[in-house]
């Protein structure tokens, strides 16, 4: 049955103001079969590879669970998994990472170079005044320990799990110690960091690079968030100032976000002559939304290369 039916009905009904939309939770008294009901239908509605789904009963299932099934197995020519983005986002934090920059966490952005023994976890960049830049964590810096668990070695699930929530703590205020090995280091160090609500700086380290061939621009844009605008649009005319002949954009930890923000980004790199009347993104839907967006009902219609902000931070 449509979506619809099973809409709002909650095994744990929230009461009183929803802080993201300002209106009262419109949460009715539920199930867990009513839940997953909602996320059977929905998914047969809008995800792309709905075909591809392996329809399983929903009784059999906690709603967590039920939802890491609702996805495709197929995988991609080089064996990886063709469905990389299917997770959960709690709506209040959602919104505060993408309208304000703000996340729970240290304000380091870790990399994993190797996820099974020996592991290996580094450093890849920090936020400025965040609790990891007051650690004097900095980049290439290598996690060896978290909480007493070896990072290196350990492969017990229990070892797993308090490393998960050692390296991503789910709130501010959690307390966790790490032994890291800083670059050029003669030995390891341990130190507590308590995770914070961050505001994180989307666009970083904007530079000139000098060459034989003339100035090369580089700037790190690590987030597509609202308040990458103004940001971008600071970063940009500092380089044009410089006379650049060349630009790096680094967008290694780049996880994305709002496509408007890419395509005024992509209008201010190249400018009119490349841009003018042409398409920067077609938004498809699955075959069951061929021409309008299925939330909003709107025509689907092609992103311009935006030649003027779209207030996101100004």
């Amino acid at each position: 049955m449509p979506a619809a039916n099973f809409a709002a009905q909650c095994a744990a009904p929230r009461s009183g103001i929803d802080p993201a939309t300002g209106r009262r939770f419109p949460d009715a008294p539920g199930s867990t079969l009513s839940e997953n009901n909602w996320l059977r239908s929905w998914t047969n509605d809008l995800y792309l590879w709905y075909d591809e789904v392996i329809d399983r009963d929903p009784s059999l299932f906690t709603t967590l669970a039920y939802f890491d099934l609702l996805k495709t197995t197929a995988t991609t020519p080089s064996g990886r998994p063709k469905d990389k983005f299917h997770f959960t986002f709690d709506t209040s934090a959602f919104l505060a990472l993408s309208q304000s920059g703000v996340s729970a966490g240290y304000g380091v952005e870790w990399v994993i170079l190797a996820g099974l023994p020996p592991r290996r976890v580094v450093v890849a960049y920090i936020e400025p005044n965040s609790p990891a830049a007051a650690a004097g964590l900095a980049r290439g810096a290598e996690v060896l320990g978290v909480d007493n668990v070896d990072v290196v070695n350990s492969n017990t699930q229990s070892a797993v799990d308090t490393l998960n929530a050692g390296f991503f703590p789910a709130a501010s205020g959690e307390t966790h110690t790490f032994v890291v090995h800083d670059p050029g280091a003669a030995n390891p160090r341990t130190l507590t960091m308590q995770s914070a609500n961050v505001t994180l700086t989307p666009v970083q380290d904007v530079t000139t690079i000098p060459t034989s061939s003339g100035p090369v621009g580089y700037m790190l844009f690590n987030d597509h968030i609202a308040t990458a605008e103004a940001e971008l649009i600071s970063a940009v005319n500092l380089l044009k100032a410089a006379n650049i002949t060349d630009l790096v954009l680094d967008i290694r930890y780049n996880g994305g976000g709002f496509i408007d923000i890419a395509s005024e980004l992509a209008f201010m790199i190249a400018g009119n002559g490349p841009t003018a009347g042409q398409t920067f993104e077609q938004i498809v839907f699955n075959r069951k939304h061929p021409s309008t967006e299925p939330i909003t009902g709107a025509a689907l219609a092609p992103i311009p290369y935006h030649t003027t902000t779209q207030g996101f931070s100004l």
